[in-house]
Order: C-alpha cells, then sequence, then structure tokens
C-alpha cells in the first residue's frame, strides 16, 4: 500500500444495520465486478468506504466462489479513476477457481484444527473427572499387587 495512503490499525465495529445490507449484497453482488466511482449505495458505509477506498482510485472485485458458495472477496485497488477494463476483469476471473479451492482448503484446514484442540480439551477435562472419581490408588497395591 502506498505510504500516503490510510493506514488503520484499529477495529472499526459496523452497526446492525450495516452489516445487514453489507451481508444482504454480498449474496447478490455479480462474481466480479469494476467499480471506479462510489455510488450512493456505498455511501451508507461511508466510515468503512474513507478508510477501504481512498479517493481517486478504482477498485476489481473478485467474489471467490466454490460450489456456488462464498467464500471470500479479493479487492484490488489501484490510484486514478477508470484503471480497470474488461480485460482486467476477464483475467483476474481465471483465478476465481485456484483461489477459492486455496482458501476453502485453508479455512478447512483451520476448522480442523479447532476440532482437534476441543477434542484435546475434552479429553484433558474427562481424565481430570476419572481421576477424581476413580483416584490415583490401585486397590491390592499394598498387598498382592505388588
Amino acid at each position: 500500500m502506498p505510504e500516503d495512503w490510510p493506514q488503520h490499525a484499529e477495529v472499526i465495529p459496523i452497526p446492525t444495520h450495516l452489516w445487514k445490507h453489507m451481508r444482504k449484497r454480498w449474496g447478490s453482488s455479480p462474481n466480479i465486478e469494476i467499480q471506479n466511482e462510489i455510488t450512493e449505495e456505498d455511501m451508507e458505509f461511508k466510515v468503512l468506504i474513507d478508510i477501504l477506498w481512498p479517493e481517486n482510485t478504482s477498485r476489481l472485485n473478485l467474489f471467490l466462489e466454490l460450489e456456488e458458495r462464498r467464500l471470500g472477496i479479493i479487492t484490488l485497488t489501484v490510484k486514478g479513476k477508470n484503471r480497470y477494463t474488461e480485460a482486467h476483469l476477464k483475467k483476474l476471473l481465471l483465478l476465481n477457481e485456484p483461489l477459492a479451492i486455496a482458501l476453502a482448503n485453508s479455512l478447512q484446514y483451520k476448522e480442523t484444527i479447532r476440532l482437534q484442540e476441543m477434542l484435546e480439551d475434552d479429553n484433558r477435562y474427562l481424565y481430570k473427572e476419572l481421576m477424581q472419581i476413580s483416584g490415583d490408588t490401585i486397590i491390592g497395591a499394598d498387598s498382592g499387587l505388588k
């Protein structure tokens, strides 16, 4: 990102009504789009637009889809108006499937790790519970089992 573009590290809460609107728009947006101008609809997100869409820029959005399920979005931003063309759009569209597969694999891996950690936590908990119920002494250890 160029040095003169805004740098933001803080988390910006999104009001509930905007979140609902964003989710609706997410499902109805085309697979790929060129955005050279901020629309009236975009102005509802003014607080985010100021951060994510600096003045005098063009954007190219690619919604990553796999098996008719949207997984994420890649947005390319460049200084200057009307910088992206249909040729850029077609080239980026060729990357949709490989990028969507990579993202799906990454998400699946993270979910597998999360489930594995949950299983390990459950096993530790159950082991502690078992030890509390049964104790750590072995019946007959003092005589016959020695």
